[in-house]
């Protein structure tokens, strides 16, 4: 029986020796063009307070303990707006992400945004183009995000996981990272991810919130969401997910059509000018050793 909380042998390892290369690779070029004498690239987060920023900032520390370097040298960014302004979610996430912070002692930088959400109704206000107020949010982030990363001259490590990506659970022109150290895991995999590498029981277990949402994040169960998900990516039809999955009909087709609408969003790879996620897929297969393990992993947990 395979325990579903758990990745493939040997993988956090092997995934641990790919990075920590790419990120002293990235670090060699960053001294390189940084004309500063001394100069040492550190590293940068973007930290929300949710597991998928503290799993980031986690490795970061790990990778900086191991590289001899200080934590202070590892830089999370923490945007907020005014009191006033946040969403009960912001507030949670708010709370954990100063926690951590202090907790990891890392060099950590609050950002108010604010201003830049102001600014950005006085640009568009004229225009016909309707921008929904979390959108907002998500671009002030990211632009703030963005500035204060090259003012620092820091290697980035991005967020975003498998899940959310596929499912369209992100803004355009939101904050992207250099070394995208969990896009190619689902939400359920970050969790053993999360918890192989140290980040504390307490961040895994919260309950799954956006804070730049009003109304929260799309979806919230993942254990439920990564089955559908992935039979959907290898070719299986929403009746036959539905059925083996004893999956509510209604749900499955909620998944896929949210996909199908919001996946052109993000990917750029494109066949006989369809985009074609399953073919993207195939092509990681092809190419990447550690998504075929993964893969080989998921046909024995989830495939129906």
């Amino acid at each position: 029986m395979i325990d579903l909380n758990t990745l493939p042998d040997g993988y956090i390892e092997r995934h641990t020796e790919q990075y920590y290369g790419l990120l002293d690779r990235l670090r060699d070029r960053k001294r390189d063009i940084v004309p500063v004498e001394g100069f040492e690239p550190g590293l940068f987060v973007a930290l929300s307070g949710g597991v998928d920023s503290v799993t980031a900032l986690k490795f970061a520390c790990n990778y900086a303990d191991n590289r001899g370097l200080r934590r202070e040298q590892v830089h999370a960014v923490i945007c907020t707006r005014d009191n006033s302004d946040l969403y009960e979610g912001e507030k949670r996430d708010l709370h954990y992400a100063r926690k951590i912070a202090k907790e990891f002692a890392v060099n950590a930088k609050e950002v108010k945004v604010s201003p830049i959400l102001r600014a950005s109704y006085v640009t568009v206000s004229g225009s016909e183009i309707p921008i929904l107020e979390d959108e907002r949010i998500c671009l002030a982030r990211g632009f703030a995000t963005y500035v204060l990363e090259a003012k620092l001259g820091a290697v980035s490590i991005d967020t975003t996981n498998f899940s959310e990506n596929l499912s369209g659970q992100w803004t355009p022109g939101a904050y992207d990272g250099q070394i995208r150290l969990i896009a190619d895991l689902f939400k359920t995999e970050v969790y053993s991810f999360a918890r192989a590498i140290g980040v504390p029981e307490n961040i895994i277990k919260r309950p799954k919130v956006s804070s730049e949402l009003r109304e929260g994040a799309v979806f919230t169960n993942y254990e439920r969401l990564d089955p559908v998900l992935f039979n959907w990516l290898v070719g299986k039809n929403r009746e036959e997910i539905a059925e083996a999955l004893n999956e509510d009909l209604k749900y499955v087709e909620r998944v896929i059509s949210r996909v199908e609408t919001f996946v052109g969003r993000w990917w750029e790879v494109s066949h006989d000018d369809q985009l074609d996620v399953k073919l993207w897929y195939d092509k990681l297969l092809r190419e990447d050793e550690l998504v075929q393990e993964l893969h080989k992993w998921r046909v024995q947990k989830w495939l129906i």
